[in-house]
């Protein structure tokens, strides 16, 4: 399908492609595509093999973009229908090879141009691991901001113990140098008269 309609999935979805006229003629350097919208849906069945139209899901008619092409599921498939062609008929398989009565185009699916629905894929998944990623961070920082509030925590705790163990330091000091705690009896006090 997205080799078939590329751009063209891209386009904008309008009510009315004539109340646009006015505006894309006056466009200049521009790389748009209208749908209008409400269109009838053509029939996708012919009766000889599926067609593209029978795939798209769209609320506008696409049938005019994809009249006159059959999938297949293999590329081998596509080569055994292509002697049925009518010169206006091709076939485009699931890998994205096209192939017509006389002619088959094929596009690197690794290229730098991998497709209009490749790169969707490829943002919803950026998208996904994103948000991802988001849920990690916040449950990191969550962690972090608790970890820096038990930090915090202790910090003030060690802080008053090392207040405490000053004091006792500071206590015990000072009984160590108190006349009462040195080892010995008590001196007489000066002019004390001594026993004969």
């Amino acid at each position: 399908m997205e080799r078939v309609l590329d751009s063209d999935l891209a386009a904008v979805c309008v009510d009315k492609l004539d109340t646009y006229a006015g505006e894309i003629e006056n466009l200049h350097k521009a790389d748009l595509t209208l749908f209008e919208t409400g269109t009838t849906v053509a029939s996708g069945a012919n009766g000889r093999w599926p067609t593209l139209a029978s795939k798209l899901h769209a609320s506008a008619d696409m049938a005019p973009l994809v009249a006159g092409i059959f999938v297949a599921e293999s590329l081998v498939d596509a080569m055994a229908m292509r002697a049925e062609l009518a010169p206006h008929e091709s076939v485009v398989t699931r890998t994205g090879a096209w192939v017509g009565r006389n002619w088959i185009a094929v596009t690197d699916r690794e290229s730098e141009r991998a497709g209009v629905l490749g790169r969707e894929r490829e943002i919803e998944h950026l998208t996904r691991d994103v948000a991802e990623l988001d849920g990690q961070l916040r449950t990191a920082q969550t962690q972090f901001s608790e970890n820096q509030q038990q930090i915090s925590a202790l910090e003030n705790e060690r802080d008053e113990r090392r207040r405490v163990l000053n004091e006792l330091n500071r206590e015990r000091a000072a009984f160590s140098c108190s006349p009462r705690t040195r080892r010995g009896a008590p001196r007489p006090a000066t002019g004390a008269s001594r026993p004969d």
